[in-house]
């Protein structure tokens, strides 16, 4: 059984089956894209944010007026330049996640509360790192956006002196 259409039923069967491909190239291509777009690089405080404190569970950084002050639970914590986590914290540029990641069992998690003028609440960070696999993740609470942090950039965010106090509680 032949299909007999005429050369003009036989354009119109070339047009529509070209229209088709070109809608399904464009829906294929926006759902693999579609990932890329969610991920924003963006710092974790606005730049704008005037912060008042940053506890780092047992170490404080507190404003006072234009300088910054320590406050700690753990003895001698050798913080020479507290603004210079402050800093980090507005500027450095993070990839967020498009989807929350998989974790590890051995991973350990501790928050970080941000005191923003202004706000009522403090803004919580939730720092999960993984030694073993030197990953680490942080879930911003505020928004439940999740971004990833190079395993190198870390004493950066967050001071040695937590690093090793958390590292000691957990083995």
């Amino acid at each position: 059984m032949a299909l007999r259409l005429s050369q003009k039923g036989w354009n119109n069967v070339l047009i529509f089956s070209c229209m088709f491909m070109i809608l399904l190239f464009n829906y294929t291509n926006n759902m693999l894209m579609s990932d890329e777009q969610d991920q924003v690089v963006a710092p974790l405080l606005p730049p704008d944010a005037i912060i008042q404190a940053i506890d780092f569970s047992g170490v404080e950084l507190q404003r006072v007026g234009p300088s910054w002050r320590v406050l700690s639970q753990v003895p001698n914590p050798q913080i020479e330049r507290p603004e210079a986590f402050v800093e980090t914290w507005q500027n450095q540029p993070l990839t967020s996640l498009a989807h929350s990641p998989m974790l590890m069992e051995n991973a350990t998690a501790w928050p970080v509360v941000v005191w923003v003028a202004g706000q009522e609440e403090g803004w919580v960070f939730e720092f999960v790192i993984d030694t073993t696999e030197q990953t680490v993740y942080i879930n911003a609470r505020r928004d439940e956006r999740w971004y990833q942090l190079d395993y190198a950039q870390l004493p950066q965010f967050v001071p040695s002196v937590v690093l090793n106090t958390q590292t000691e509680q957990n083995n």
